[in-house]
């Protein structure tokens, strides 16, 4: 083994510099490894936290593509008409102007419609929906 006063890059310690005391360099070297660790934890932490966030982003964003639009047929929108066609299966009489426009609405919205033929608890039929006339050309 080389002493280090002949090693070729050694210097001399400074004028001020002291032996360290007793276990001071077990507590740097513990003080070290802590960082260490924690920087460490700190890198995957950050890296599962990202992961994390962009699987929520992407779940969110799939929900809200996959959630239906509210529509507006006949002068009611589909949570109404959905309300309404409920109370109409379980037997509960609507007015005839209610009526019409949950038939109406039904008969035109994308979404009411397969929903509405599931419940099976509605017949829907051309003759309650108003009448169309037909203009006569002359």
């Amino acid at each position: 083994m080389t002493d280090m006063t002949t090693h070729p890059n050694h210097q001399p310690p400074p004028d001020d510099w002291q032996p360290a005391g007793g276990g001071e360099v077990v507590r740097l070297t513990r003080r070290m490894k802590g960082r260490k660790s924690r920087r460490q934890f700190l890198t995957a932490g950050g890296g599962i936290v990202g992961g994390l966030l962009a699987v929520a982003g992407g779940w969110f964003a799939g929900r809200s593509a996959t959630r239906s639009r509210e529509y507006d047929f006949g002068g009611i929108t589909c949570s109404v008409a959905m309300a309404r066609a409920d109370a109409m299966t379980n037997g509960q009489k609507l007015p005839d102007a209610e009526m019409t426009q949950v038939n109406e609405h039904v008969m035109l919205c994308p979404n009411c419609k397969p929903r509405f033929e599931k419940m099976g608890g509605m017949n829907i039929s051309a003759r309650t929906l108003p009448a169309c006339r037909r203009l006569d050309v002359a």
